[in-house]
């Protein structure tokens, strides 16, 4: 073997050594990523619970079913809570994994709940403005805070959808 081909070969193994020490440092950030989004969802959620348990006790009942919507929401940000806080105390991959499918199969029931209580808020037999008007209050508020994710979500797929055509455009002219 010659130097020169050595040299090439030292070279290219060099490179592959930064291209598998660029790759960890990447895997290592989305790592970092991944728990601050799920501490941030855990705590973001924490004025709502709080919100909840302070309505859910106080008196008062009505025709739809808010009670249970508003208790079974209590039940889902505590899950979401105590999962940030057992990631933040003591963070290990397997966790994380573990606790970014509780997370997502979380969210999607809670996408699913969002909408039965919207329709039950919205529903004839909602008489909770006059019997339980803390409840009322409080599912309003949480009718809304979904609506406006809802359409934040939308709009945000619509502009990738808007940038993605004009972006296929663009190359199909070139």
């Amino acid at each position: 073997m010659s130097d020169a081909e050595a040299k090439r070969q030292l070279e290219e193994l060099n490179k592959a050594m930064m291209n598998l020490d660029n790759a960890i440092n990447q895997s290592k950030h989305q790592h970092k990523t991944h728990e601050k989004s799920q501490y941030y969802l855990g705590i973001g959620s924490l004025p709502f619970l709080i919100a909840i348990i302070i309505v859910l006790n106080s008196d008062g009942e009505c025709g739809a079913h808010i009670r249970t919507w508003l208790e079974c929401l209590c039940y889902t940000f505590i899950v979401t809570l105590i999962i940030s806080i057992a990631n933040l105390v003591a963070p290990s991959p397997g966790l994380a994994g573990a606790s970014g499918i509780v997370i997502s199969l979380l969210s999607l029931f809670q996408l699913i709940w969002y909408i039965i209580g919207t329709v039950w808020f919205f529903s004839e037999d909602n008489n909770c403005d006059a019997n339980w008007h803390a409840g009322y209050v409080m599912s309003l508020v949480m009718v809304i805070w979904f609506l406006v994710q809802l359409g934040i979500v939308l709009l945000i797929c619509c502009c990738v959808c808007c940038a993605a055509g004009i972006a296929l455009g663009a190359s199909s002219k070139n």
